[in-house]
């Protein structure tokens, strides 16, 4: 219920790639409080293109991470991630594809039990 209504302003997805969701524990992928927190930290409100947040130096997700944004080496960084490819349209806004998932307090917990 909460994506849809997220949706309408329009959001920035900062997506893992399918081989970034697969280096995270096969438990860790079918918890679903876990999940909901790892990806309430990929989403950001409103519409970012790659120059916005470069320009803005800054990505804050909807849980509350603000994940630095640069250009290092030519390459794109978001939070712990590089950025493999940018400004991906779609209807309720932008995706950044990321090369990992930008690892947090709850894998850190995990990884510790």
């Amino acid at each position: 219920a909460e994506l849809p209504a997220l949706c309408e302003a329009g959001v920035t997805v900062l997506a893992p790639s399918d081989a970034a969701w697969a280096q995270i524990e096969p438990r860790s992928r079918a918890d679903p409080v876990l999940i909901r927190q790892v990806l309430l930290a990929h989403i950001c409100s409103g519409v970012h293109m790659r120059s916005d947040l470069v320009a803005k130096r800054t990505a804050v997700a909807l849980a509350g991470q603000t994940h630095a944004a640069a250009l290092e080496g030519g390459e794109m960084h978001v939070g712990t991630a590089r950025v493999l490819r940018a400004d991906l349209p779609f209807d309720s806004g932008v995706i950044h594809e990321l090369g990992s998932v930008m690892a947090g307090l709850p894998f850190a917990r995990e990884a510790h039990e």
